[in-house]
């Protein structure tokens, strides 16, 4: 088979593209700065170019629309029921977390049984409403089994 058209480069190591490939496709002023702080010896950069993996690596697809972000405290709250790995013998054997979207603030309670997550919601919910003066509108369970 022969093969037309290819142009050859030779690389010595003194090569800035080389480097660039070699650290992981860093960017030429990285490289200068490993130059400069003497973690590299002395390169020629008059053979550093666009380097087309690069470019195919920054591509991107057209994103879908974001999700939604709540706005105001309590619109939407993430919840989830927990069991550690670990076997208790006594105590409390699950834990229920319950994240508000808008500020991150996260309530957790401790639960002897699954069952008790109602009581938990309605104790957090009389709580929060009451120190906002706001109602939770949404509540998202948080399925990790998916």
């Amino acid at each position: 088979m022969h093969v037309t058209g290819l142009k050859r480069s030779v690389m010595n190591g003194e090569s800035s593209m080389l480097w660039h490939r070699r650290l992981g496709h860093i960017s030429k002023d990285r490289i200068k700065r490993l130059v400069n702080d003497g973690v590299l010896s002395a390169l020629d950069f008059a053979d550093f170019e666009i380097c087309v993996n690069c470019i195919k690596g920054k591509q991107t697809k057209v994103s879908k629309r974001g999700a939604h972000r709540s706005s105001t405290l309590l619109e939407i709250i993430h919840t989830d029921i927990c069991c550690p790995d670990m076997d208790f013998k006594i105590g409390p054997k699950y834990f229920i977390s319950f994240i508000d979207d808008f500020s991150r603030f996260m309530y957790v309670y401790l639960l002897h049984h699954k069952n008790e997550a109602l009581n938990a919601f309605k104790v957090f919910k009389a709580e929060v409403e009451k120190q906002s003066g706001k109602q939770i509108k949404i509540v998202i369970e948080i399925d990790e089994r998916r």
